[in-house]
């Protein structure tokens, strides 16, 4: 079993590598246009806190859907609070208020700090992971900044926008079950 796990790893190859069983996002990846997916992605992951992940990403696409002004920041930042508090309780987001304030927030930071632009913040970092995750601490993004979601957010940029540098030197969450598991597995021989 170990040797599976391992080669699997090595060529890249998960539970989700077969195009058939696409983690969520990456669905919603393919039904938006390739400039957005950025945006979209970036907007998503700093939602994904308790919830369903399905559920979310399906959210995010209805919203993108119905309102890709959203996804812009220099749009969304006259947005009023309200209106989008409302729209998100109605397609179904589970903290509506929250994730509507949080969201018009990380646009003002991009804004302000980054030009308005996610790719902005990615170059600015140098493509680096951990200078990407600094930037978004010392920004004080809402929701993306902590032990958790911060270096969750590089891995999925680095999966699915652009490669990272440095990437493995972040403790990302569900790298750290698959040590755990890794490690007892090993044990076992």
């Amino acid at each position: 079993m170990l040797e599976k796990i391992q080669s699997d790893f090595a060529n890249a190859e998960g539970p989700f590598s077969n195009k058939e069983e696409l983690l969520p996002e990456r669905d919603v990846l393919e039904k938006v246009p390739k400039q957005d997916h950025l945006a979209v992605l970036s907007y998503g992951v700093m939602l994904d806190y308790n919830r369903n992940a399905s559920q979310l990403w399906d959210n995010i696409l209805e919203l993108y859907e119905r309102e890709p002004a959203y996804f812009e920041p220099q749009s969304n930042k006259f947005l009023p609070l309200k209106p989008m508090q409302e729209l998100f309780e109605d397609i179904g987001f589970r903290y509506h208020h929250r994730d509507a304030k949080g969201w018009r927030e990380n646009s003002q930071i991009l804004n302000e700090e980054f030009g308005g632009s996610w790719s902005r913040l990615l170059k600015e970092a140098e493509y680096d992971a951990e200078t990407l995750a600094e930037f978004i601490e010392d920004a004080g993004f809402k929701y993306l900044k902590g032990e958790k979601l911060k270096p969750f957010y590089c891995k999925v940029v680095h999966e699915n926008i652009t490669e990272l540098d440095n990437i493995w030197t972040l403790d990302i969450p569900v790298d750290v079950w698959v040590r755990k598991l890794t490690k007892e597995i090993a044990q076992e021989d």
